[in-house]
């Protein structure tokens, strides 16, 4: 019994620190993606206050040098030039304090504040100056100017200007960026929900959402005192870290250098709201854990009745596993007439053949009846003798991959690419075949296939039952309820809803991997289907001034088809175009002929799609980086379910899409109803062979 529980603990000590090993790199995938949020939001809020602290200055040097040069007639150079007039230019510009005037070897002609225009012998020499020379090379500078008493600090910017018939000048503003900086991150935070504030140079904090906090320090905060003593030259510099607030709430936050002032922006969120997924996460990998340490101690009791059966097993265990250990590629190279010319170790372990009895030989079809022991070789040779063939890539220019099935010697899952060997005048002299075991591969996306199904399952009721729960109380059944917690559980209901649509697409996907989506096919009215499914976007669409265009074709195509899987592919290629394009755009529908095949498209004027990223759109949790911003919510699932159905009808999706210019998606269904596949495994295996179409 002793060496049954020493086994029975090292196996849980196995499990747990698998688990552990595990646990790691989903630990550092959610760190990752709270970190990606949190900079994301960062670099857009970079982008909004350039525009108060870098380009309204840059703008009142551009127009102060246009006003400066229109002052100037004829060839009078700036040391004839009478500052007083600049005081026109500053009678109703509050925010610009100074302005100046340069010339290229740093010398001062002009500079003139509201309250006074300095004499000639007040004007300074700054050709030694850092902001003068970086203006001079670079075009322009800006340094901020802390003023004693004055939580926001001016800014100092210096543009060069090349002055017909005199030269390089270097023109430059003091302006007070108070008042257009004042209450930026407090309309963040009440438009957007973003929490962001603003340090200067110093770390002391210029805008705050909360306005007492204005003038603070963050050099107590590591990650803000990191940030600004970075001197590591790369596109941006950030920093990730958290830490308590004056009113001891924990935050997680990200600051980002502001170039080229070396201000910081923070950008935090409520630490347990930036780490309720990694909690729930580890508290479904305990339950699991547990569960699992459970039935490992009731399952003991009845292994010690089977130790010698047990010590069997494990010993085959063993040398099963030396086997996965040490296995490689197998390899054979053929000839153009599949003449076997050669064949290394691992490829006779996987097909029990000896490259004595086959090197020099031509393999033909007919050796499965002639010499049974090679009829795995033939099986991987002429693929079309196999058990279960999928193809995995049939494209021009690339070597073909296809998996298929052997059962001698061994029964193995064989993924095989053919690779044509040329010689110089580019014609094929020899073939090779990469076998390669994906045994554990398959098993292994099975048993995910298999997870998601039950974990989606086991989500359903609960999240079901919140919907029912927060729908009695916004409904007042069990009291009345103020607006403020109408607003909450409005939130909640529609967060729920969008768990429960999660949750649904990753059982549609489950049942899809598994075969058994289910379809149910008759004769339907395909211009009357797209026009119900656009009918149920019409107020949404009100809601955004969008126009929805249907041009209805002038033939009735009755197809054979599953009505509600093309509903569902309509709306949401209808949907997403209503996401992703600006108010005041347009959405049209079509439906045109494409030879033996009717095409359904969806033309919209959105944000289109970056051009490395438009053949990724049908894959499986994938969204473009673009949407990604402008929608934060979305599984990735919608477009992949949209891909099978169509496959499981015997048609194919294609995109077109330009980034800013807008989409057209698009889809076939066959009018022939031999081409519809006979079942859904046929057109899974379809749709994984085929590469959708994306036009850029």
């Amino acid at each position: 019994m002793l060496p049954v529980w020493r086994t029975v603990i090292i196996g849980l000590v196995v499990v747990v620190a698998f688990n552990l090993f595990w646990l790691v790199p989903a630990l550092d995938d959610i760190e990752n993606r709270v970190l990606s949020h949190l900079l994301e939001t960062a670099e857009k809020i970079e982008i909004e206050a350039k525009e108060i602290v870098i380009n309204h200055p840059k703008n009142q040097i551009d127009e102060f040098a246009l006003f400066a040069l229109q002052k100037r007639r004829g060839n009078i150079t700036f040391d004839t030039f009478d500052p007083e007039q600049i005081k026109l230019f500053l009678q109703n510009r509050s925010d610009v304090i100074e302005v100046f005037i340069i010339d290229s070897f740093g010398e001062e002609k002009a500079r003139v504040s509201h309250e006074k225009v300095f004499a000639p012998h007040e004007l300074r020499t700054v050709a030694k100056n850092d902001y003068f020379i970086e203006a001079l090379s670079s075009g322009f500078s800006a340094r901020a100017l802390h003023i004693p008493n004055k939580a926001v600090p001016n800014i100092l910017a210096f543009e060069r200007v090349d002055v017909p018939d005199l030269g390089v000048f270097v023109f430059g503003v003091n302006v007070d960026i108070h008042e257009r900086l004042e209450g930026f991150s407090r309309e963040i935070a009440d438009d957007e929900g973003e929490y962001v504030y603003i340090a200067d140079d110093t770390g002391a904090i210029i805008d705050h959402y909360n306005p007492q906090r204005i003038g603070d320090s963050l050099l107590q905060m590591d990650f803000v005192k990191n940030v600004l003593d970075s001197n590591e030259i790369k596109k941006y510099t950030y920093e990730f870290g958290s830490y308590a607030d004056p009113f001891g709430e924990y935050q997680q936050a990200v600051g980002l250098l502001f170039k080229p002032l070396n201000f910081v922006i923070v950008v935090e969120e409520g630490y347990a709201e930036a780490w309720q997924t990694w909690n729930r996460f580890l508290l479904f990998v305990v339950a699991g854990l547990g569960l699992f340490i459970f039935l490992v101690l009731v399952l003991t009791r009845s292994t010690l009745r089977a130790v010698g059966f047990s010590n069997q097993l494990i010993q085959e265990k063993e040398r099963t596993e030396s086997v996965i250990a040490n296995l490689e590629t197998g390899i054979i190279e053929y000839s153009p007439d599949f003449l076997i010319t050669l064949l290394n170790v691992k490829a006779e372990e996987m097909l029990g053949i000896k490259k004595e009895d086959v090197l020099g030989v031509v393999i033909r079809p007919s050796i499965i009846h002639q010499n049974p022991t090679l009829a795995p070789l033939a099986q991987v040779l002429y693929p079309i003798l196999g058990e279960n063939v999928r193809k995995i890539r049939f494209e021009k220019g690339k070597p073909d991959i296809i998996e298929t099935k052997i059962t001698k010697p061994a029964e193995l899952e064989l993924q095989i690419t053919t690779i044509p060997i040329h010689n110089e005048q580019h014609a094929v002299v020899r073939y090779l075949k990469v076998l390669r075991d994906v045994s554990r591969e398959q098993a292994i996306a099975k048993s995910k296939s298999e997870f998601i199904s039950i974990a989606a399952h086991q989500l359903r009721t609960p999240l079901s039952a919140i919907k029912w729960v927060m729908k009695l109380l916004l409904d007042q059944d069990a009291g009345p309820i103020t607006p403020e917690q109408k607003n909450l559980l409005t939130k909640g209901y529609e967060s729920n809803e969008r768990m429960i649509e999660l949750v649904t697409d990753m059982l549609d996907v489950a049942r899809i991997e598994e075969g058994r989506f289910g379809f149910t096919f008759h004769h339907a009215n395909l211009s009357a289907l797209v026009q119900k499914a656009m009918d149920a976007f019409i107020v949404k669409a009100k809601e955004k001034n969008i126009t929805l265009v249907f041009n209805k074709p002038e033939t009735t195509h009755s197809l054979k088809i599953d009505s509600a899987r093309i509903e569902l592919v309509v709306q949401n290629f209808v949907d997403n175009a209503l996401k992703y394009t600006p108010n005041n755009g347009t959405i049209t529908v079509d439906i045109t002929s494409a030879g033996s095949y009717v095409r359904v498209s969806v033309r919209d004027t959105g944000i289109g799609v970056p051009k490395e990223q438009a053949v990724r759109l049908f894959t499986k949790f994938f969204r473009g980086a673009n949407a990604v911003k402008q929608q934060t919510d979305g599984s990735g699932l919608g477009l992949y379910l949209v891909k099978n159905i169509v496959m499981r009808h015997g048609g194919n999706v294609s995109v077109e899409t330009e980034e800013g210019k807008g989409s057209v998606f698009s889809f076939t269904l066959p009018i022939d109803e031999e081409k519809i596949p006979e079942t859904d495994k046929k057109a899974k295996e379809s749709a994984d062979g085929s590469s959708t179409e994306a036009t850029l």
